[in-house]
């Protein structure tokens, strides 16, 4: 019988919004354990769970990085005899019937890790449409997503380094590279919202979803809405992407599908460029990715290419 726990990393929540993601998972695996990252109401989130005898917080004093969050989370299911750990983000709400549907596939060896279908409902570009119940893909999200405690000691967990941005395309490559398999089950949909974003008029975002899907470019739907950019992720998306292509030099790269494009020079336009003309604080804006590009760059030159089984 596999042993199944949660985890969840939390930032100055919304306790309702966390309470009602604690509810909605608890009576789904036998234990919860939450990684609190230095937040301002981390009183209210152990108050919260003070009378929860399944729940277990670890209270950082400051901000430490979702990177390491994880970690942190997946170290102590790992240590307390848990085969997996389903990770959530603080906003994260499961559908009743998640782990059931997961525990189908837990007992292929070769499965790293078991997700749902992954949605933000307010991108309307977003289509929940699928052929197959399960389906084997090449990358997923952390939050919703079981991960196989052994597989993520044996791979030496999630990249510290990166922070919050691209921690997900690193592991997952990891995964691939290993030849480990990401199961996506598709009729467990999770509605994620990736992101602070405005939606523009209903006239306006049928004209960009559908002059998108005649082009077939998904940049151009993305001007359905006003997206809240933040320079600080800026600063690590563009820091985190030059490391991680030297990391996987030898691996064809990583990352820039992200952002609608295949090479470096495309991320600068469709994303550097993009996000210093969506931003409301353009300078600052432009400085984080230039300091972003300067950092990734210097620590490009510091890492040596991976290389698997050498």
């Amino acid at each position: 019988m596999e042993k199944i726990a949660a985890g969840i990393v939390t930032f100055n929540p919304d306790i309702k919004r966390l309470k009602d993601n604690v509810n909605a998972i608890l009576t789904q695996v036998d234990k919860v354990y939450i990684y609190d990252n230095g937040s301002k109401n981390c009183e209210e989130v152990s108050i919260f769970t003070a009378n929860l005898s399944k729940v277990e917080i670890y209270t950082a004093s400051k901000n430490d990085g979702l990177a390491c969050a994880l970690n942190g989370l997946m170290n102590m299911a790992f240590q307390d005899g848990f085969d997996w750990l389903v990770s959530l983000d603080q906003d994260s709400v499961m559908q009743e019937n998640t782990i059931k549907e997961f525990i189908k596939y837990a007992d292929r060896q070769d499965v790293a890790i078991i997700c749902p279908f992954a949605i933000d409902s307010r991108r309307k570009y977003m289509k929940y449409e699928y052929t197959s119940e399960v389906e084997e893909i090449n990358k997923c999200i952390t939050s919703g997503s079981m991960t196989r405690l052994s597989i993520w000691d044996e791979l030496g967990g999630f990249d510290e380094f990166l922070f919050i941005d691209l921690i997900d395309d690193d592991y997952c490559k990891k995964i691939t590279l290993n030849k480990y398999k990401i199961l996506r089950i598709n009729t467990v949909l999770m509605n994620q919202e990736w992101g602070k974003i405005i939606p523009r008029s209903d006239r306006v975002v049928r004209f960009f979803v559908k002059l998108g899907e005649m082009l077939h470019n998904t940049n151009i739907q993305k001007l359905s809405y006003k997206k809240t950019v933040d320079p600080r992720r800026i600063y690590y998306t563009c820091r985190n992407i030059l490391y991680l292509n030297k990391k996987y030099k030898n691996y064809g790269g990583i990352g820039y599908r992200n952002y609608n494009s295949r090479t470096f020079a495309g991320f600068l336009f469709y994303f550097c460029f993009g996000s210093v003309v969506r931003a409301d604080k353009k300078l600052y804006t432009a400085q984080m990715c230039i300091k972003g590009l300067r950092e990734g760059h210097r620590k490009a030159l510091e890492t040596r290419p991976l290389v698997i089984g050498g």
